[in-house]
């Protein structure tokens, strides 16, 4: 099923690039794409990945979801290697809505709850940094 999903919103084709322990996937006909990461890879020459990618985990022929710890690990390595252009063609979400992913959105009503879900973003944010700053020491 994620497979077809990846066909249809990659339009065509697509292409495996195993990276790590993860699998970069992308349109396999990208030539005319924008550039949007750099890997090193072998012999620590760069590779621009051009156009949308996605990156999962495979098992058995199979595409698998990240874990969360893959998940922190790669969110930072893709800001890292991203070209980082000022102009957005295509947002997060409309390339969720595009690929029928339901979204499900939970409305708080009141300040108190609105208020506790920030002090724990805040927390979240705090253990993420403490993280980082341990993994550079």
């Amino acid at each position: 099923m994620m497979y077809k999903n990846l066909k249809i919103y990659l339009n065509g084709q697509i292409d495996e690039i195993v990276y790590k322990d993860i699998v970069i996937v992308c349109k396999k006909n990208r030539n005319n794409l924008k550039p949007n990461i750099a890997i090193t890879k072998d012999l620590n020459i760069p590779e621009t990945i051009k156009g949308n990618l996605f990156i999962v985990c495979k098992s058995n022929n199979e595409f698998k979801s990240v874990s969360k710890a893959q998940a922190v690990e790669y969110v930072l390595f893709l800001k890292k290697s991203s070209f980082h252009y000022d102009n957005l063609e295509v947002s997060n979400l409309d390339m969720l809505k595009e690929m029928n992913i339901p979204l499900k959105i939970v409305k708080q009503n009141s300040k108190k709850e609105n208020d506790e879900t920030l002090k724990m973003i805040l927390g979240i944010q705090a253990v993420i940094l403490k993280f980082i700053d341990g993994m550079k020491n």
